[in-house]
């Protein structure tokens, strides 16, 4: 896979806008599904990522894949939650219970989302190439 886009991405959290994140879309060969990784920024001042992954996961579906919300599956959803220096960051890949894209209240929706934690080391192993900072 290879980073096709590495952004911040600002949106509206649970009491109010402010928020942001970082978004990295790994694209791989035709076909394969894109690698989504969402990491909480430190220096966010709204809700985190893991409170409104449902709602992150959509905005970037519409936004940066709208080619791919008829798949099944598509997109690859991993939050990264950075420890600071002295411990190591926490990853989970986030599945949904579907992945069609609704519009609610003003904000994009899909399924509600079932965490699974997974170490760097199967992130890494994901995407066929090392993490960066």
């Amino acid at each position: 896979m290879h980073l096709e886009l590495d952004t911040i991405h600002e949106y509206e959290g649970l009491f109010g806008p402010g928020a942001r994140c970082r978004i990295q879309i790994f694209k791989g060969e035709q076909g394969q599904t894109p690698v989504v990784i969402a990491t909480d920024l430190p220096s966010s001042e709204g809700t985190a990522i893991n409170n409104v992954a449902e709602q992150l996961a959509a905005e970037v579906l519409v936004t940066h894949l709208r080619d791919r919300t008829k798949e099944p599956e598509p997109l690859i959803w991993i939050e990264r939650m950075p420890r600071g220096p002295s411990s190591t960051d926490q990853f989970a890949q986030v599945t949904f219970a579907h992945y069609q894209p609704v519009r609610f209240k003003g904000r994009w929706r899909i399924g509600p989302p079932i965490w699974r934690y997974m170490s760097a080391g199967e992130v890494e192993q994901l995407l066929g190439m090392p993490l960066a900072d």
